[in-house]
């Protein structure tokens, strides 16, 4: 499990195909750096 999580696209790709899992908060979701990434952190159960 990592908690706030805020690589590059390619450290976030590398940590998905590593089967990791992602907690996410409204603050992460809204900051500028995660604006810019250009991959979503992979949704579970929705």
């Amino acid at each position: 499990m990592l908690h706030w999580f805020t690589e590059s696209a390619v450290e976030l790709q590398r940590a998905i195909d590593l089967g990791r899992f992602f907690s996410v908060n409204h603050a992460m979701r809204s900051g500028d750096k995660r604006r810019r990434s250009s991959k979503p952190y992979p949704a579970i159960g929705s």
